[in-house]
């Protein structure tokens, strides 16, 4: 989801659209470490202090379930907006974002411009 900053809402906002879209809860979130995400995952993925899932802070090629795809993904995603034109604000980063996702996820097609 594309936001204007990294705190906790909007972490939150991805974490509970992420949920909506779910036929069952995952066993484990993989994250950056980010606090705010931690913070976001407690909010979304805990009931009664017992965890529905498990959270796994992952910041290095060494830990266990590194997200290496999605900042993969993040990378390609940059070095391909910096110097893109035309997108007029929130609404159509989001579209080209879920475009891109879209892509990414169902094909494993890597944007290459």
């Amino acid at each position: 989801m594309i936001s204007q900053s990294r705190e906790v809402g909007d972490a939150q906002r991805a974490f509970q659209d992420t949920k909506q879209k779910l036929v069952a809860m995952p066993i484990a979130v993989t994250h950056d470490g980010l606090q705010s995400y931690g913070e976001s995952f407690r909010r979304e993925f805990y009931t009664n202090k017992t965890p529905k899932a498990i959270e796994v802070k992952s910041v290095s090629l060494r830990d266990r379930g590194f997200n290496n795809r999605m900042e993969r993904l993040n990378q390609t995603y940059r070095d391909r907006n910096k110097t893109q034109r035309g997108l007029d604000g929130g609404r159509t980063a989001q579209e080209m974002s879920d475009a891109i996702r879209l892509a990414y996820n169902f094909t494993g097609y890597t944007w290459r411009w």
